[in-house]
């Protein structure tokens, strides 16, 4: 339900686009539905002049969420109601909703929906500068969230009162969710420091061997199954004393132990 191009940046996740309220009750529509869109309509129905009904629209939707991952965010979207920042929009039936505040509190947002229907309420100035209310800086839970109530109250007085449907529990298949692992970068004859330093984002085991190498040199590597395993030079093996040579003394007697040189 976005059509406002977002730019490709890690803080879009806070929201750092403009974005229109009607847009935003149009994508906060695709979670109510289940993860279909339905583009905003501006005229429903026509009459004539004697009420009879010519014109009636057929809205049409467009699956664009899977429906799991459409309830799983409702799921969590009610907990801010129901316990979160939006407190203050709880209407006494089931309902999901995020709250919004922009920086220096110029913008403060509540969109929020039912079942049966959708309204997102932001509250601003034309032009940006803070937004007080009894002398207090405006949050979207202190302020937008209780427009939002008032409103919704109203509006679904006539209404049932329905939930939504409950996610169900993930199904996880293995082959389907792999992730395949690239080949890391050769370090053979590196350090071990900087070998880890280019193997950083890698796991990796290490195992020590003797080698005329320096101490700490990368002597081998291997990547088999998604394992990389380093093989590391402890340095040079020690020199092992050589066992004494038994010298019978001249003579007879008691035997000596001569090293070998």
């Amino acid at each position: 339900g976005i059509q406002t191009p977002l730019p490709n940046v890690p803080s879009i996740a806070l929201g750092a686009a403009n974005v229109s309220p009607l847009e935003m009750a149009s994508a906060y529509g695709t979670l109510a539905t289940g993860g279909e869109h339905f583009p905003p309509i501006t005229i429903t129905k026509v009459n004539d002049r004697n009420n009879v009904v010519i014109f009636k629209v057929k809205p049409r939707g467009t699956r664009v969420l899977k429906p799991e991952v459409a309830r799983a965010v409702t799921d969590v979207l009610k907990g801010v109601i129901s316990g979160g920042t939006a407190r203050r929009a709880n209407i006494g039936r089931p309902a999901a909703g995020k709250t919004g505040t922009s920086q220096n509190y110029r913008d403060v947002w509540f969109v929020g929906y039912t079942p049966q229907l959708v309204t997102s309420v932001w509250v601003g100035h034309m032009t940006e500068r803070p937004v007080y209310v009894n002398g207090s800086h405006a949050f979207g839970g202190t302020v937008a969230a209780p427009i939002w109530a008032s409103y919704m109250k109203r509006a679904l007085a006539e209404e049932k009162k329905l939930d939504f449907p409950r996610a169900g529990k993930p199904t996880y298949n293995p082959s389907k969710f792999h992730i395949p692992v690239s080949k890391p970068p050769s370090v053979t004859g590196m350090s071990l420091s900087s070998a880890s330093a280019k193997l950083k984002g890698y796991g990796f085991t290490v195992q020590y061997a003797w080698s005329t190498k320096p101490k700490d040199t990368v002597l081998s590597q291997s990547f088999k199954n998604g394992k990389l395993e380093l093989v590391v030079s402890k340095g040079p093996e020690p020199v092992k004393p050589k066992p004494p040579v038994v010298v019978p003394p001249p003579g007879g007697g008691d035997t000596t132990t001569t090293p070998i040189p």
